[in-house]
This record gives C-alpha cells, structure tokens and sequence, in this order.
C-alpha cells in the first residue's frame, strides 16, 4: 500500500515537473515568436527576390544571306569575369533561350556542330535579347611539310577580314591542315610548327573551298618569353603578341610566365589580356633568337 502510494506520488510529481517546464518553454517560445515570424519572412522575401531576379535571355540566328532562321545552332552565353550558361541548341524558330541571374557583361558564343555556319562570337546587348547573323562557310585544305617535304604538326591560325579574334585548326597526324568552316573572301592564315619559323599567308579563299597546294615551313623561328606581375592580385590569363596585321595567342601560367615560339624576326605589340579585356600593352622588337622580357607590370 505505501509502495503504491509513494509511487503514486513519484509519477504525480513527474508530471508536475513536465507541466512546469513546458510553461517555461512554451513562455519563451511566446517571446521568441516575433523574432522567429520575422525570420521565416525574410527568408520568404530573400526567395522571392532572387527568382524575381531571374531574367529570360534569348538569342536568334539566321542566316546572313537569306534572313531565315537556323535550326541546330549551339549557342552560349559566356561571362567575360568568368563562367557561362550551358549551351542551347536553336529550334526551328532559331531560338535558344535560358533563365539566369547574372549580371554584368556578356558574349554569345554561336558555332554549328554540322559545319555549314562559321562560327560568330559577338557582344550580348543589355536588352537579354541577341540576333545572331552567321555566314555560311567553305572548307580549305593544305599539306604543310618541312624544307625536306617531311609532315609537321602543329596549327594554323585563321584572321577574317572581319573578325574580331581568330580561329585555330590544329594539323591533321597526316601533316595536313584542314581549316573551316571560314568564310569565302581575304583571309591571313599563321602557319606554326614545333621547331619551325612561322609563316604568314595572305590568302583569297574561294566560295566552293577545296585544296589549295602546299605549305613550307623553313626550321628556326624566334623565342618570346616573360612573366608578368600580377595587378592588385589580378593576373592576366593570355598573352597576345600582334604582328602583320593580326597575331597569335598563348595562355598565362599560374606563375605568370608566357611564351611565344617560332616568331619570324619582326617588330610587334606585346598584348596582356583577360576576358577578352586588354590589361596591358608595350611594343617589342624580335631580332634574335631569344627575346626575355624578364618581369612584366602591367
């Protein structure tokens, strides 16, 4: 009987001891509840403003020559300060279009994966909205060998007349050099090899295209080298060196060192680049086998 009792009186006290401390808790709960409502709203309304913050992007492609839209276009938006949103095939509209909540500048970056367009790189306007106009392109190809007619390997590097960068082909193993598609008219092809001089071409290609002979290559060619210092922690990502009317790019290591060979013996303009932006640039002259700049600063 006292056992039952004094049980009795244990749990009646535990239960007394739970009803107090949930008053407690549920009183601070009462007192924390404004700052909790204003939390969930403001994660609410910082939700709400990022997709707010979405906005369409839309780019449309035609054909220069005939106004009509492309269909199987891939198509990119690319960020200059870094990143891009993946790429979007045209439909028969020539439409591609994406949500996105960058901000700042941007390319659209257009190529046509079946190789009847040449590829367009242009400013993306302010609008969100793009029309692309690509040219359709030929196809160009060349043997390039040696003094002693042996195959090289390598790349050509293709300026339109107006283009704004160029376009690189690397050799085929067979030595060849298949370019395109490019657009029929002037062009200046830069012809490089491990070891050999580079050749500049000044060339009028053809609307149907075709082979167009041989390239020779004479061995030799000149060394470029230098570092570059980085600008308040920035580091350009290429380097550029501009001669006969166009040039030829290499990346910036991590370390800040960049390289440049087989240049023919020339004067021209050492350019520092990233995203696409010019950081830096200083004329140079090639007169010897070997040209270190040492440190650049831009």
């Amino acid at each position: 009987m006292i056992g039952s009792l004094g049980s009795r009186a244990s749990r009646t006290g535990r239960l007394a001891g739970d009803l107090v401390a949930s008053h407690i808790v549920m009183k601070a709960l009462l007192r924390l509840a404004p700052a909790i409502l204003l939390l969930i709203a403001a994660g609410c309304g910082s939700r709400g403003a990022s997709a707010a913050a979405l906005r369409r992007l839309e780019v449309r492609v035609l054909d220069a020559r005939t106004g009509r839209p492309v269909s199987g276009i891939l198509v990119s938006v690319r960020f200059p300060a870094g990143g891009s949103l993946a790429p979007a095939s045209t439909g028969a509209d020539g439409r591609a279009s994406w949500q996105d909540g960058s901000t700042g500048p941007a390319e659209v970056v257009a190529g046509d994966p079946q190789g009847r367009y040449v590829p367009a790189v242009l400013p993306f306007p302010s609008s969100g909205s793009a029309e692309v106009r690509l040219t359709p392109g030929v196809r160009i190809e060349f043997a390039v060998r040696g003094v002693d007619g042996a195959p090289l390997s390598g790349r050509g590097v293709v300026w339109g007349a107006d283009a704004a960068r160029g376009m690189t082909f690397p050799f085929c193993e067979s030595g060849d050099l298949e370019i395109g598609p490019i657009a029929a008219g002037p062009i200046k092809l830069f012809v490089s090899a491990e070891g050999h001089e580079t050749r500049v071409l000044d060339l009028n290609v053809p609307r149907k295209g075709g082979t167009l002979g041989e390239i020779r290559l004479e061995r030799g060619g000149s060394r470029l080298s230098g570092r570059v210092l980085p600008d308040h922690g920035v580091r350009p990502a290429e380097a550029f060196f501009r001669f006969a009317g166009a040039g030829l790019a290499t990346p910036v290591a991590p370390d800040g060192r960049f390289e440049f060979r087989g240049l023919p013996r020339t004067d021209g303009t050492l350019v520092l680049r990233r995203g696409g932006r010019e950081l830096f640039s200083r004329p140079v002259h090639v007169d010897r086998s070997t040209v270190d700049l040492e440190t650049v600063q831009p």
